[in-house]
């Protein structure tokens, strides 16, 4: 989470700056996420859980077969959009993405079975890192949302107040930051 070669918007005031911290681009992506969307969606979330659960199941074969020893195999496999039919079991899932990425001939279906049952059970771990990282969110949000306030306290003559202007289940953007000039 901290990219200390490029600025993405963050830190903005010279308090936080003076901290060291940085976020980097996944971070800041995260900020921005509605936690309050997960409790809403839940037909859409289990979905995207269980492809989550595939993908992860796919990570462990091409980390184990030494595929791909580069620094980032998550960016050099990318699975991209695939058919709802892909995900009806985790054979299909793994055979489909396994020959995209011209693996096809390289396990058998017993081998993509015997993958899929080693990580059966194992989806409460994916759920638990998967919450945290909903809880984060809201962390990350508040902590840009305070620079931002710091940043325009910092300046002079300004006069920042950060507040919510409506329940966040209607929309997550519901924190407004307004700033007015002092007279002199």
């Amino acid at each position: 989470m901290i990219d200390r070669d490029h600025d993405y918007g963050f830190p903005m005031s010279k308090l936080v700056h003076e901290t060291g911290l940085r976020l980097g681009p996944r971070a800041m992506n995260l900020a921005s996420q509605a936690m309050y969307r997960y409790t809403e969606q839940a037909e859409e979330d289990l979905n995207a859980f269980v492809r989550h659960h595939f993908r992860a199941i796919l990570q462990v074969i091409i980390a184990e077969r030494g595929w791909y020893t580069g620094p980032n195999p998550e960016k050099f496999f990318a699975v991209g959009t695939l058919p709802k039919e892909c995900f009806s079991s985790v054979e299909v899932y793994l055979a489909t993405c396994l020959d995209k990425f011209g693996f096809g001939d390289r396990l058998t279906k017993e081998e993509l079975r015997a993958y899929g049952e080693k990580f059966t059970g194992l989806e409460g771990l994916l759920a638990f890192c998967w919450t945290l990282r909903a809880l984060m969110s809201q962390v990350l949000e508040s902590l840009v949302l305070l620079d931002r306030l710091l940043f325009l306290e910092e300046s002079e003559g300004v006069t920042a107040t950060l507040f919510p202007i409506f329940d966040p289940f209607e929309s997550p953007r519901n924190m407004v930051l307004v700033a007015t000039k002092r007279e002199k």
